[in-house]
Parts: structure tokens; C-alpha cells; sequence
């Protein structure tokens, strides 16, 4: 299949700071859809009691890390796609494609079985007590089945994002989002389902996502290849895939890791430090959706300009990125502060939970352009096909830096030593990518400049 003109060649003719402010406008829509799910799951089963919300802070890491594999599996493919699409090698970027999916497919059969059977023990381990297993048994047997269907959406959606078009996806997950949040109550209180009726209400949301993703895919843009090239040559496309998905899977996985370790940690100063915690995610969740959007457009921009020989564009498209990072997170800042006591409420009547909720969002979101920084940082190394650089840049400041400053924290402070203990180390390895950034991008236009002149 040839691309048009039209659905290729914007990345690469138009503005990049338009280019980026559009296509990123986009994406933050789409993945509001996503966070959707869990702000509205999290609002409904709050009102089940501070126990299940306790539970859902326990549930929430386990399935970050589940669908890391399948993100991994899409930034990889979409590392590669971008530049196979860039250098207008098409046909090799649909094969990549339709065994991505294929892999991701089994790939995640395989982790589901074994996180099925492993429930109870696995969050008894995380802290889980007699009173949040019961709830979140009823939730995980659910979601490990509707979660094989959200594999397609995640994996599809990386695909189209990579020829350029943001629209399609966006509309996916905002669709899926709203049909999550009309499911909800009906499964979880008219059915009188509980918590289990938020995970039924996601997976039938998943599947028909999944319908819709398969249908653009195969009718929409033709970038499923139905022809059977060899084994081998699915086992060779698999090996590509899987240098930059294993180490990048494992990279997304830094922060869901991170989240388990502090419930466990707060799970010495009993529920109510838990519960905050959780309320502190969710709305994490959402902030980030404008740095988590730009890192999921960078391997397109980044990608099929670089692929495309014009690395100076390549290069503007993350400088720009990193100021919008910077002005709107601080803006954010300044307007959450106010607002954190009316948030916190929302999602309970505890006052215990609503004052270290507020303390959540008093203190950890000084961070979060820190945080956006690290994930652009993981997704332009992704796109220059240097996936273990990028997971040693998200695993050794977690291992050396975050979690002494919590454990520090916690015994300097309870949990708010805790929040300032990771605030104050997301800052400091920000910081430290800032100048790793620039030095890279830098490196990045001179090897233009050397071909240049080589020529």
C-alpha cells in the first residue's frame, strides 16, 4: 500500500511547533478518553467506601504494569514504523504492523494466565489486607479477561498514529471513555455488581474499541498484511520489534513499580494514607496527559523526520515540546493548589483522606515538568532505536534516587516526608535530562551537518 500525500507528508512540510501543537492537541483529547476510565471508575467505587478505594490504590500498579507490555509492543512497533514510513518503505511498515499485533496477542494471553491464578498471593505480598482482598479479587478476575481486548485498541491506535493521523485514535479512546463512564453505575450499583461491575463495564468498553480499531485498521488505512511471508520472517520482524519493546515494556513498567513500592510502603500507616494515595494517582493520571501525549507523537514527528534525512526539524519538534512541558505544568501547579480540597472531596468523605489527598496534590505535582521531561526523554531515545539507553535512564534514577528519598522521607516525616521525598527526586532527575536533552538534540544536527558536508 502507498500512503497519500495527504496523511504522510504533513510530518514532514508543515511548521513543526503547528505541527506539534495540533497533533499533541489531539492526543491529549484521546487520552483524556483513557484516563477517563480511571477517574470515573475510581469516582464510582469511592463511593463503595474507603476500603474499596484503598483496594483500587492496590489494583491500579498491577495493571499499569499489565499494559506496559502492550504499550511497549506499540512505542516499539511505532519506533520503527515511523522511519520505515519516513524513508517511504510502506509495505515493510505494514508487515511490521500486522505481526506487532500478533505478537501483543500472545504475549499478553500468556502474561493474563498467569496473573489470573496468582491474585491473592501477589497482593498479599503488595500489602493487601483481609479487608481490600475480597475487593480486589472481585475486580481482578474481571479485568485480566476484558484486558486481553484492550490489545488491539493500544496496539492499533500506535499503528495509525504512526502515519500521522491523531484523529482516529483520539476518537477511540474518547469513545471508549464515555461508554466506560455510562456502563458504571449501571454494572456497578443498578446491577449491584460493586467493584466488579467497573471492571465489567471496561472490558465491554475494550471490546467494542477493539471492533472499531480492527475495522480502521483493515478497512480504513489497509495497514493489515494478510499474506503469509514465512515464519522466519515473522520470527525476524518479532526480533526487531522486540530489542526496542522488551527494554522499553520494561522502562514503562519504572513507574508503576515505583506507585506499588510506595502503597507498600504507606501501607504501614494504615487505609486513609493508602486511599490518598490512590486519589493522588488518578489525578496524576489525567495531569500527565499532555506529557504522556507528546511522548506517544514522538516517534512520529521525531521519527519520519529523522528517517527523512531533516534532523534539524526533528530536533525543533522536542525543543518545542520541552518549553510547553515547562509553561503549562507550571500553570497547572498554580491552578491545582486552590483547588486540591474541592478534588479531594469529591472522591471522599474521610477527612483523614481528604487532608493527605490535598497534601498529595500540594506536593507531588511540583514535579510533574520534571516527570514530562523523563517521558520525552524515553521516547526520543526510543526513536533514535536506543531502547536500553532509555530504560537505564528510567531504572537507575528509581533504584538510586526515588526510592532512598521516600524511605528517607517516611522515616523522617510519615507520609508526607514520603510526597516530598519523591517530589524533590523527580526534580533533581529532571533537571539532569534538561541538559541531557539539549546535549543529544545537539549531537543529532551536527550528523546532519557532517553528511552535509560530505556531500
Amino acid at each position: 500500500m502507498s500512503y497519500s500525500k495527504e496523511t504522510l507528508n504533513p510530518i514532514l512540510i508543515e511548521p513543526i511547533e503547528v505541527l506539534v501543537r495540533l497533533k499533541s492537541g489531539g492526543m491529549m483529547i484521546g487520552m483524556l478518553g483513557i484516563m477517563m476510565f480511571f477517574l470515573v471508575d475510581s469516582w464510582f467505587i469511592s463511593l463503595l467506601g474507603t476500603e474499596a478505594l484503598a483496594a483500587m490504590s492496590y489494583i491500579i500498579p498491577v495493571c499499569f504494569i499489565v499494559t506496559c507490555v502492550i504499550m511497549g509492543i506499540g512505542k516499539g512497533m511505532s519506533a520503527i514504523v515511523g522511519r520505515l514510513l519516513g524513508a517511504q518503505q510502506n509495505r515493510q511498515a505494514n508487515r511490521i504492523v500486522t505481526d506487532s499485533l500478533a505478537l501483543s496477542l500472545i504475549l499478553l494471553a500468556i502474561l493474563i494466565t498467569i496473573g489470573y491464578f496468582t491474585i491473592e498471593s501477589l497482593f498479599s505480598f503488595l500489602g493487601a489486607n483481609q479487608v481490600t482482598v475480597p475487593y480486589i479479587v472481585d475486580y481482578m478476575q474481571v479485568w485480566y479477561i476484558g484486558v486481553f481486548f484492550l490489545t488491539i485498541p493500544m496496539v492499533g491506535n500506535a499503528a495509525i498514529r504512526s502515519t500521522g493521523n491523531m484523529r482516529l485514535p483520539a476518537t477511540v479512546m474518547i469513545l471508549s471513555g464515555l461508554i466506560n463512564a455510562v456502563l458504571d453505575p449501571i454494572f456497578i450499583f443498578i446491577l449491584d455488581m460493586g467493584m466488579q461491575g467497573a471492571a465489567v463495564a471496561s472490558a465491554v468498553a475494550w471490546i467494542i474499541a477493539s471492533l472499531m480499531v480492527s475495522y480502521m485498521l483493515q478497512v480504513n488505512l489497509k495497514l493489515i498484511d494478510w499474506s503469509w511471508p514465512g515464519i522466519s520472517h515473522i520470527l525476524n520482524n518479532w526480533s526487531r520489534v522486540l530489542k526496542i519493546s522488551i527494554p522499553t515494556a520494561i522502562s514503562q513498567m519504572v513507574n508503576p513499580l515505583a506507585q506499588g513500592f510506595l502503597v507498600w510502603l504507606l501501607s504501614s500507616f494504615g487505609l486513609a494514607g493508602v486511599a490518598a494515595f490512590g486519589i493522588g494517582m488518578r489525578i496524576e493520571s489525567t495531569l500527565l496527559i499532555i506529557a504522556m501525549s507528546l511522548s506517544l507523537i514522538v516517534p512520529t514527528v521525531f521519527g519520519q523526520n529523522y528517517g527523512a534525512g531533516l534532523n534539524q526539524r526533528a530536533s525543533q519538534s522536542i525543543l518545542y515540546s520541552i518549553r510547553l512541558i515547562i509553561y503549562v505544568y507550571v500553570l497547572i501547579y498554580l491552578i491545582l493548589w486552590p483547588l486540591s480540597p474541592i478534588i479531594a472531596t469529591i472522591f471522599s468523605e474521610d477527612q483523614e483522606v481528604i487532608d493527605l489527598a490535598v497534601a498529595y496534590l500540594r506536593i507531588v505535582p511540583l514535579s510533574y515538568a520534571m516527570i514530562g521531561l523523563s517521558q520525552l526523554t524515553s521516547s526520543l531515545l526510543l526513536s533514535l532505536h536506543k531502547p536500553i539507553l532509555s530504560l537505564m535512564i528510567n531504572l537507575i534514577p528509581l533504584l538510586i534516587i526515588t526510592i532512598p528519598a521516600a524511605l528517607l522521607g517516611a522515616e523522617l516525616a510519615g507520609i508526607r516526608g514520603i510526597l516530598w521525598g519523591v517530589c524533590l527526586s523527580q526534580i533533581t532527575i529532571g533537571a539532569v535530562l534538561y541538559w541531557y536533552i539539549l546535549g543529544l538534540l545537539k549531537s543529532v544536527e551536527n550528523e546532519q551537518q557532517d553528511v552535509v558536508m560530505s556531500t
